[in-house]
């Protein structure tokens, strides 16, 4: 390693391996190899491996393995959860393996396999199997997604709900 951070932990070939910065960790194979900032955590081969984000973690395969500069605070657990994402992208959250894989925006959450896969919008809500696959950069939507096909949105300011029990007697439910 050259350039690893003060109090930072490095196990593995090439983790934390050039400009890590200070509280770094990074365990496996290349785990935070390039620019890895300051107080980041990533564990797995690969995770974080370009990143260069402040107080993030990557737990997985790839997990978080390019996220750039200026973005901070994101959470990605799973292999390839987070793969790339941009600047100005903070406190994204990304659960399950490609969970927010390509671009998640700010403050978006994605739980589930490929939620928030591609072209997620800000401060969006998708969760389950392909919830918000390719949201197509719609903001402030919530989707929940239970029928394992794609489920996307068309606009911001939207709520998606599938599948939805069909139901005569409304009695109780919520309105």
């Amino acid at each position: 390693q050259t350039n690893c951070g003060a109090e930072s932990v490095a196990i593995g070939l090439e983790s934390l391996n050039t400009g890590a910065g200070d509280r770094s960790v990074g365990i496996g194979k290349e785990a935070g190899k390039t620019n890895c900032a300051a107080d980041a955590v990533y564990i797995g081969a690969f995770a974080g491996s370009v990143s260069s984000s402040t107080s993030t973690i990557g737990i997985g395969k790839n997990a978080g393995r390019s996220i750039n500069t200026g973005s901070t605070n994101c959470i990605c657990i799973g292999e390839e959860s987070g793969n790339t994402i941009g600047s100005s992208s903070n406190y994204v959250v990304c659960i399950g393996s490609q969970a927010g894989y390509s671009s998640p925006a700010d403050g978006s959450v994605n739980i589930g396999r490929r939620a928030g896969y591609s072209n997620g919008g800000t401060k969006c809500i998708n969760i389950g199997l392909l919830a918000g696959f390719n949201n197509g950069g719609n903001d402030n939507t919530i989707i929940l997604n239970a029928t394992g096909s794609i489920l996307n949105s068309n606009g911001n300011d939207r709520l998606f709900i599938k599948p939805i029990r069909a139901e005569s007697d409304l009695t109780g439910l919520l309105q």
